[in-house]
């Protein structure tokens, strides 16, 4: 990374906010072994509907200096990263503008929203693929999001990542584990959670007894048993 810089777009999430699960600590740990290269970018939320003129106000202003900037001081080497591309935020907003007068600088946008839900934002798939197609290359977590964006045809490379629960990564030689008690799934949240499916990966196929948990605010465990 000599001799460039890397703007990185961030939202930090509520739910993940002081822990290594979100995007922000990942981002934070990033320009800490990059020191002096990697420059973070805090976006404000995106809830237009819930907030008063002078916010609303405040937000825009943000969004203009933020282009102006990136768009006066970035170099044709530099690239922008954007954390949270696709969904409702201000990252897609950015990349269009910046796509417009600095084409040279390089913009990658990382994906997690599945594409179902993107397309039902957007109302059509192509508005869905004029807005990824704002960036130079798109990073996702798993093979299922990379096969649908190839099947949708878009501009950007698409670079898949690892994910943790991913057909595309069970292999038959893996050791099962053979527990007796049950195997308790620990996550936050459950957008888009599909459990029979989590169960058959987990289970490796047989017959196993999952129990999946979450957390709520407050830290307090909610579950269900498969």
């Amino acid at each position: 990374m000599a001799n460039k810089q890397v703007f990185v777009f961030y939202y930090e999430w509520q739910s993940t906010k002081g822990n290594h699960a979100g995007m922000a600590h990942l981002v934070r740990a990033f320009k800490k072994e990059y020191t002096g290269q990697v420059v973070l970018i805090k976006e404000p939320s995106y809830q237009i509907e819930k907030n008063g003129r002078l916010k609303l106000w405040s937000k825009w202003c943000w969004f203009w200096f933020t282009v102006v900037r990136l768009a006066l001081g970035s170099k044709n080497s530099d690239e922008i990263f954007f954390t949270e591309y696709g969904g409702i935020g201000w990252q897609t907003k950015i990349a269009g503008v910046l796509k417009s007068f600095r084409p040279a600088v390089r913009r990658t946008g990382l994906m997690h929203l599945p594409l179902p839900v993107l397309k039902e934002y957007y109302k059509s798939e192509l508005r869905l693929r004029n807005v990824l197609n704002q960036v130079d290359s798109l990073m996702v977590f798993g093979s299922s999001l990379e096969r649908e964006l190839q099947e949708l045809n878009v501009q950007p490379t698409v670079t898949r990542t690892f994910h943790y629960v991913d057909d595309f990564y069970l292999n038959d030689k893996k050791p099962q584990l053979v527990e007796e008690r049950p195997l308790e799934v620990l996550f936050v949240g459950n957008l888009m959670r599909n459990y029979n499916i989590l169960q058959s990966v987990i289970g490796g196929g047989q017959s196993a007894s999952v129990y999946f948990s979450y957390l709520r605010w407050g830290l307090q465990p909610e579950g269900n048993v498969c």
